[in-house]
């Protein structure tokens, strides 16, 4: 840096930290030194104005400097406030999730308590497994009388499947479930269908539609309505069509689909409930014992309401 540089620089840093009146006194005695030609300032002719004038530049100057400091100071802080209501709004965020957490906790604590305390055996079907004898039944048949599972205690087995009218893979199974009875029954193992579905659910499977499409496609064997929806659960079917083999003991012996091909009869390459039973007739264990149903859901009914209260009289 030039000397005559620093020497302003250092008079412009005095002038600003001393009284106006004795800054323009250190300029005065400034000029009447650098005019008497002891130290001339790089060329520069001070003599050219006096003192006043040398006074006002350079107090302009540092007015400037300052007024570009202050503007980026001012920059500055106006980033600052920015990042310090950035950090407000995240806060007021994170105490409102807090407050949602600790709303929530309760209400979710409350919800697995009512959770547990649900008698499981009502609350999940979970069915007979593979050996276990299926208790006795007693249903609506479509004709009106009500059978029973000891009705058939003459038969060798009984073909049980969940099946209904509105499910769009029970109706592609219907003629294939048809075909089974005139098939197995004369060998000993009768099918017997039963509707799990509640008609709240689907109007379609009311009983009285039920007798409808039994006379429409003549059913040769019985439909039961499982009304109450305690026979399904018993079994642990959970979609129609959904098979269940009972031997002559009416012990499980195949538990799942009709065949491995739902859309086309024709294409199938593994009837699982035909092979189980001729299995069965010859005295043998079926294989497989269990495969995956494939169908609509069974269609429980909604828990009953509520009751309204009804207004008293004050009087009353």
């Amino acid at each position: 840096m030039h000397t005559p540089l620093r020497f302003c620089i250092a008079l412009g840093f005095l002038i600003a930290i001393v009284p106006a009146g004795h800054a323009k006194a250190i300029l005065q005695g400034t000029v009447s030194f650098l005019n008497s030609g002891s130290r001339p300032a790089a060329g520069v002719k001070i003599s050219a104005f006096g003192a006043d004038d040398f006074y006002t530049v350079i107090v302009k100057a540092i007015n400037e400097a300052i007024v570009k400091r202050l503007g980026e100071i001012d920059e500055k802080l106006g980033a600052a406030k920015i990042d310090a209501e950035t950090i407000i709004a995240l806060h007021n965020k994170m105490e409102k999730l807090a407050a949602e957490r600790d709303t929530a906790l309760p209400m979710a604590e409350k919800q697995a308590l009512d959770i547990a305390s649900i008698n499981l055996d009502t609350a999940i079907p979970i069915g007979y497994t593979i050996g276990d004898i299926a208790e006795d039944f007693a249903l609506k048949n479509v004709d009106g009388n009500i059978v029973s599972l000891s009705d058939y205690e003459d038969a060798k087995g009984v073909i049980v499947i969940f099946t209904c009218n509105h499910c769009p893979y029970a109706q592609l199974y219907e003629q294939r479930i048809i075909d089974l009875h005139r098939m197995l029954a004369p060998k000993g193992f009768p099918v017997v269908a039963i509707n799990p579905n509640s008609p709240l659910i689907y109007p379609d499977d009311s009983f009285e539609k039920m007798q409808e499409r039994a006379r429409q496609n003549r059913y040769p064997f019985a439909y039961l309505f499982d009304e109450e929806q305690t026979v399904y659960y018993k079994f642990g079917a959970t979609r129609t069509p959904h098979v269940f083999v009972l031997d002559r003991e009416r012990a499980l012996r195949y538990i799942g689909a009709i065949d491995n091909n739902p859309e086309a009869p024709n294409a199938s390459t593994q009837r699982w409930v035909e092979n189980a039973v001729k299995a069965l007739l010859r005295g043998e264990t079926p294989n497989p014992q269990s495969t995956k149903s494939v169908g609509c859901t069974v269609k429980k009914a909604p828990p009953p309401k509520s009751p309204v209260p009804t207004p008293h009289d004050k009087n009353d």
